[in-house]
């Protein structure tokens, strides 16, 4: 248990790293707009970070899931990640693969102990939506 001294003094350290890598983080940005500025060099990073882009959108829908969920998040960050990547990762808001119905039935019994027909009087096989960890299929109760 910290005393009121210990705490303040990791409160203050915690504002200085927090200032330090702001700053950080500002300069390499400030750096990385400089470099971007020459026109032969702006077009060379351009083809690699579309090319990279394009390599991390297919991993993404390759491997699904969680990455997935990765891939929308870096689609957001347009304040520090460069446009292709944000571009080509914001297709993963748009196009969401579906489970085939055996996984689907395999995570029910898992979770729920027992199989679909027995728990639901009727069941979809078709998703009425997909998400990037989720999908959603209609059920009526037993």
């Amino acid at each position: 248990v910290m005393d009121g001294v210990a705490a303040a003094e990791a409160e203050a350290e915690a504002a200085r790293t927090r200032h330090a890598a702001m700053r950080f983080g500002e300069e390499l940005a400030a750096k990385r707009v400089a470099l971007e500025d020459s026109d032969n060099n702006n077009k060379t990073w351009h083809e690699l970070h579309t090319r990279g882009a394009q390599k991390m959108l297919a991993m993404c829908l390759a491997n699904g899931g969680i990455y997935v969920k990765l891939g929308q998040h870096i689609a957001q960050l347009d304040y520090i990640v460069p446009e292709p990547y944000t571009k080509a990762l914001s297709a993963l808001f748009r196009t969401n693969m579906t489970s085939p119905w055996e996984d689907v039935v395999k995570v029910i019994r898992e979770d729920l102990g027992a199989e679909p027909e027995e728990l639901f009087g009727s069941i979809e096989r078709t998703p009425l939506a997909s998400a990037s960890l989720a999908q959603v299929h209609r059920a009526t109760a037993r």
